[in-house]
C-alpha cells in the first residue's frame, strides 16, 4: 500500500492537508536509551527541510465557545491548522514555504533569521519516535470529535462534584 503522508524530502508532494510529517530518518542510526534516534554526525539538517515548509505560532488556550469558534475559522482554511503540544501548548500553524529554500536548500543561510540559527536539530520531529503534537486539528471534523470528548469529561467531572456536594449537604 502507497505512503499517502506528506513527507517534505519528496518534491512531488504538492497537495499539503495538514501539517507535513517530517521525512524518515536516515536508515542506520542507532536510538538513543529515550527512544529518540541519535543524530548523525555532520550535518543532520542533510537531506531535511521539514522546518523550512511552515509556520507555527503560539496562541492562547481556548476557554470560550468564542474561542473555539475562532479556531474552527482557521481550519476551515487550506493549510492551516491547529495542534496541543505536549505541553498543552496551543499552536497555530501555516502550511507555508520560505521564500528563500531553492532545491531543498537555504539559500541565504549566512543570513538566515535567528529563529532558524538558534533552532535545535536535537528537537526535530524527525528525530523524535513520537508526534509533534497531542492532539492535531485539520479540520473542523477534528475540532467537532475533540469538542464532543471535551464535553464528555466535562460532564463526568460536573456529576462528580454534584455528588460531593450532595454528600456534603448530607452530612
Amino acid at each position: 500500500m502507497k505512503d499517502e503522508r506528506h513527507h517534505t524530502a519528496r518534491p512531488s508532494a504538492a497537495v499539503l492537508d495538514g501539517p507535513q510529517t517530517p521525512p524518515r530518518p536516515p536508515i542506520g542510526l542507532p536510538l538513543l536509551p529515550d527512544g529518540r534516534t541519535a543524530l548523525p554526525k555532520g550535518n543532520p539538517c542533510q537531506g531535511c527541510d521539514h522546518c523550512c515548509h511552515y509556520i507555527a505560532i503560539q496562541i492562547d488556550t481556548p476557554r470560550t465557545k468564542k474561542n473555539f469558534e475562532d479556531i474552527r475559522w482557521y481550519v476551515l482554511h487550506r493549510g492551516v491548522s491547529v495542534w496541543i503540544d505536549w505541553d498543552n501548548n496551543w499552536m497555530l500553524q501555516f502550511e507555508t514555504t520560505c521564500n528563500w529554500l531553492k532545491d531543498g536548500r537555504c539559500s541565504h543561510y549566512s543570513l538566515r533569521p535567528d529563529l532558524c540559527r538558534e533552532y535545535d536539530p536535537a528537537e526535530c520531529e524527525r528525530y523524535s519516535p513520537t508526534a509533534a503534537e497531542k492532539v492535531l486539528f485539520r479540520n473542523e471534523n477534528d475540532l467537532d470529535a475533540y469538542l464532543a470528548k471535551r464535553e464528555a469529561r466535562l460532564q463526568k467531572r460536573r456529576a462528580r462534584a454534584n455528588g460531593r456536594n450532595k454528600r456534603a449537604k448530607a452530612s
